[in-house]
């Protein structure tokens, strides 16, 4: 009892827990900003929150790492001293962002995103970053877990009591609410963490930041160019519904991926043990069984949910179900087949051969998107992101095609996304033909047979021999 009380307040538990709440939070933000916000409020939401998490952390220039990395040194002088450093690095880019920022309003570009609160949202949040990556390397579980959920939880509590409530927030409120609580945080921040700072630029200090932190900043951002493009070209087509409508079955289908942040924690560490050959291959055979089973449960739940979603929505979006999501979920299975192995390329090195497919997939994915949302309305931006996600698949498989037949395998990747596709294609054909409350019904029956067909698999002598346990 006392050993459990112990590791329930151990800063690696509460770490562990903030983010698993961080996560969540994030995730019900836009489902839930859907019930509040009007259908042109909305869309701008579901482009402008989205980006606010990616642009944050590719404007962190990777500092949240390079501090990580600080802490292992054992001067403790230098240590400061590179803290300080990541400081002032920030504060450049503060200062370069913000005349990029100025000129950008000077031209009068119209664009409902450039905006001066937006901007000051995005820096407050990638320095927010760099404070979080300093809690988790000072061991400081408490101070990490209450940044995250007054920064998070909190604001997703606002969209809860919105909800329950009934009552309706304007964009601009919003933004502003978010401005105050990143503001406030910073604030505290940088009156516990960074206090005394020294202005000073050390030169070789600042271009070893610049070196580890340019080709993290490239692939961020072309990473999110991949993720925000299909909205950005349906948005584009001026059709509010379906805009609304695909960034919510998106949003839903994007629930899938708390699954693979969740199996990274878990998986990377031991991808790095067979490559630097401490372990066979074999040992992460056992991964493939247990996180493909998941993926179906989840990906089942995540129906159900939308279907549920949709009957509190300002308009049902039933039919629109199973025309988007089968196609989103798919691509999300090749998004979860890279991870296997993408990992492997960043430890070889081979940093450049990532912004090259990096780089090659952002093309892919930017004319896709722009031609088959011209050409197919909300469907072609679907297929776009589905395509997309194909794409980097089969680059990431061809680099590391060894490791990728070792750990995969070609036999199983097919037979997986034969029968997820085949399962899809079948509930639509339920839904079309026999209704809707046939089909919830069938998911509800797979769903109790997929879990106790997963629990029966899942025992400790199962995990224990393949060594997950």
């Amino acid at each position: 009892m006392l050993l459990k009380k112990k590791y329930l307040k151990s800063p690696d538990f509460l770490i562990a827990t903030s983010e698993v709440l961080s996560k969540l939070a994030t995730f019900i933000i836009l489902p839930l900003a859907g019930l509040v916000l009007s259908t042109p409020s909305f869309n701008i939401w579901s482009l402008v929150f989205p980006s606010i998490q990616v642009l944050s952390a590719a404007l962190s220039f990777g500092m949240p790492t390079f501090v990580l990395r600080s802490y292992y040194k054992d001067d403790e002088k230098e240590k400061k001293m590179m803290i300080n450093q990541v400081y002032n690095f920030f504060l450049l880019i503060v200062l370069i962002t913000a005349v990029i920022f100025m000129v950008i309003m000077l031209l009068k570009i119209p664009s409902a995103f450039f905006r001066w609160d937006i901007y000051v949202i995005i820096m407050t949040s990638s320095f927010l970053l760099i404070i979080q990556q300093k809690y988790q390397a000072e061991k400081k579980g408490f101070q990490y877990l209450l940044q995250s959920l007054i920064w998070r939880n909190f604001f997703a509590l606002i969209f809860v009591g919105a909800v329950v409530f009934r009552f309706r927030i304007g964009l601009d409120s919003l933004l502003m609410i978010l401005l105050v609580i990143q503001s406030v945080l910073c604030v505290w921040g940088i009156y516990k963490e960074c206090l005394p700072f020294v202005l000073s630029f050390k030169r070789d200090i600042q271009v070893a930041i610049f070196k580890f932190g340019f080709p993290l900043f490239l692939i961020g951002m072309l990473q999110y160019m991949v993720s925000i493009n299909g909205r950005f070209f349906v948005y584009n087509q001026g059709v509010e519904n379906d805009t609304a409508v695909f960034s919510i079955i998106q949003t839903f289908i994007g629930g899938l991926n708390l699954l693979f942040v969740i199996f990274v924690r878990i998986y990377v560490p031991k991808l790095f043990g067979v490559l630097s050959g401490i372990a066979s291959h074999d040992s992460l055979n056992i991964y493939k069984k247990i996180v493909f089973p998941l993926f179906e449960i989840l990906g089942i739940c995540i129906l159900l949910f939308l279907f549920i979603y949709s009957s509190f929505y300002k308009e049902s979006f039933d039919d629109m179900i199973f025309v988007l999501a089968p196609i989103l979920i798919v691509g999300q299975f090749f998004y979860g087949i890279q991870i296997f192995v993408s990992d492997s390329i960043v430890y070889n090195g081979h940093t450049t051969k990532l912004l090259i497919i990096n780089s090659v997939v952002t093309f892919i994915s930017l004319a896709l998107g722009f031609l088959l949302v011209r050409y197919c309305g909300v469907l072609g931006g679907t297929i776009s992101v589905a395509l997309s996600q194909l794409a980097s698949l089969l680059l990431i498989a061809l680099v590391a095609r060894k490791l990728f037949k070792l750990i995969v395998g070609e036999r199983f990747f097919l037979v997986t996304l034969v029968r997820i596709s085949l399962s899809l294609l079948l509930f639509s054909m339920v839904y079309v033909f026999l209704g809707k409350t046939v089909l919830i019904s069938i998911l509800l029956v797979i769903l109790i047979f997929l879990i106790w067909k997963f629990k029966k698999l899942l025992t400790p002598s199962f995990l224990k021999e393949n060594n997950v346990l």
